[in-house]
């Protein structure tokens, strides 16, 4: 592309070098500024090229093909859009909401900063005099030793019989320390983490329903315990036949063990007068029998209680 530069251009008309068109004027011989096939080239050029660019083809009966390649470089775009305030992308432009959050953060940053830097000075300010009330209350109690001893590491508070003293660590530990022990007794990190010591578990929230919530169970005639390492302990009635004998009545347990059943127990539900029996065959199935108590009676029909044990 280049700008007219015929004999007639006007010259430097948008800056020197810069020439442009003038419709002439008869009264002062100027005339209108003539095109050539150089410029038309270049005009015809410049624009198909930009419709070709597109993966347009050229079309003479279309007027509208410019306008439809403007629309495609557009809608690729070589830089596109980010609102994100984390991105390491160099192809992408920030848009107008990441640079409000980018300022919003840090009035946020800088408005927290300076809340946390006064609270930092009133508390040393607070500290301060609470160091100097009690040197001055150490003062002027004579006779008495400080409670209150300060180290180069940590703050103490004794007890009268200086067996036991409270102490405040300049990494943030709070403990009870006792010199017959030569030791903490209890203590708590800066992140008011228990570190040494117990609590009893009626002193901590939540802690039953936690434990509970450690176990899968279903309650009724039929049903399981699931416990947190895995073990399953469950119970139910089952029914044996008198006709199937010594092979015994096939049965399912409400739930199958993933792994293995280790054992199955059983007692009669009736007055506990007929021996019961049962025993595993795979995770979900075993067999029960049941016989009347008489000797060399067949097996007979019975319903007993079980309670198999896996996992």
């Amino acid at each position: 592309m280049h700008r007219i530069d015929t004999s007639t251009a006007q010259r430097d008309k948008f800056g020197q070098g810069k020439n442009g068109f003038t419709r002439g004027n008869p009264q002062t011989g100027t005339p209108a500024t003539q095109l050539d096939y150089l410029y038309c080239d270049a005009i015809q050029e410049e624009i198909a090229n930009a419709i070709e660019s597109a993966g347009i083809k050229l079309d003479k009966s279309k007027h509208d093909q410019l306008a439809t390649a403007i629309k495609e470089f557009v809608k690729k775009g070589s830089v596109k859009l980010n609102s994100s305030t984390n991105s390491t992308s160099e192809t992408e432009a920030a848009t107008p909401l990441a640079v409000k959050k980018v300022n919003d953060q840090a009035v946020t940053a800088y408005d927290r900063a300076n809340i946390a830097n006064a609270n930092a000075i009133s508390a040393n300010s607070n500290a301060n005099n609470a160091h100097r009330n009690i040197e001055n209350l150490g003062g002027r109690i004579s006779n008495i030793e400080h409670k209150f001893v300060p180290t180069t590491t940590e703050s103490r508070v004794y007890s009268n019989d200086k067996k036991t003293y409270l102490l405040v660590r300049d990494d943030g530990i709070v403990a009870a320390y006792n010199t017959d022990k030569n030791q903490m007794v209890w203590g708590f990190d800066a992140k008011g983490e228990l570190g040494v010591g117990t609590i009893h578990s009626s002193h901590i929230l939540g802690l039953s329903e936690h434990v509970t919530n450690m176990f899968n169970q279903s309650f009724g005639q039929h049903g399981y315990t699931k416990m947190p390492n895995g073990l399953i302990t469950q119970w139910g009635i089952a029914n044996s036949l008198g006709a199937d004998g010594k092979n015994g009545t096939l049965q399912s347990f409400f739930i199958a063990f993933p792994n293995a059943c280790f054992s199955v127990v059983t007692s009669d539900v009736g007055n506990g007068v007929n021996p019961t029996a049962a025993a595993p065959v795979s995770n979900s199935q075993f067999r029960c029998w049941g016989k009347t108590p008489i000797n060399g009676a067949p097996y007979s029909n019975t319903s007993m209680f079980y309670i198999a044990i896996g996992f």
